[in-house]
């Protein structure tokens, strides 16, 4: 038998943490990247995004909540969040969406690789990711530093002799030991 692990508080992102604001980062990427082609019309619906938004948009919050609550736990120095990691899973769920619109459609798959709105996507995501990772890392450092770190009783002795006795030396000498010297006339009391 050995030692029993203890588990440390993990200020990582998990993987399910990371698909969660990857979606987040793709739907934003994706609405950069329709911009152009919002004033023509676009190769693909896109009823399916407000689903989306709403489904992940609070998701992503909630993802980015639980990481604050993690950090200020662990307090040695909020982690970052990697933007390469991020825009790996943005770009691989940007592809995936483009692929299953296409399917929707009826359009071919491999359509999207001569279409413009794939490359500007895909362009855009490094620079989603890091602004995302960035607004991350700023949200913590603002609650960490809005909270702030709880001080520690900083003990100026360590006590050589029991606590009590010493006290009861302090207090004796402060009631008793100066009673001598502010002492008036003595009163006579009646009765």
């Amino acid at each position: 038998m050995g030692r029993p692990r203890t588990k440390s508080l993990d200020t990582r992102l998990s993987f399910l943490d990371f698909a969660l604001l990857g979606g987040f980062g793709t739907l934003v990427a994706h609405e950069i990247a329709y911009v152009p082609s919002a004033f023509s019309r676009a190769p693909v619906a896109h009823g399916h995004l407000p689903f989306l938004w709403a489904v992940v948009s609070p998701l992503a919050l909630l993802v980015v909540g639980s990481y604050i609550v993690r950090s200020l736990r662990s307090r040695p120095g909020a982690k970052t969040v990697s933007a390469t990691q991020l825009g790996s899973v943005m770009a691989a769920f940007f592809l995936l969406m483009e692929v299953l619109e296409r399917l929707v459609n009826g359009l071919s798959v491999v359509s999207f690789v001569f279409e413009g709105v794939m490359w500007a996507g895909l362009a855009v995501i490094p620079f989603v990711a890091a602004a995302l990772s960035r607004l991350i890392s700023s949200a913590v450092e603002a609650v960490v530093a809005w909270i702030g770190t709880p001080q520690r009783p900083d003990f100026a002795f360590v006590p050589t002799e029991p606590i009590f006795d010493r006290v009861c030396d302090i207090a004796f000498e402060e009631l008793l030991g100066h009673s001598q010297s502010r002492r008036g006339p003595p009163v006579r009391i009646v009765y």
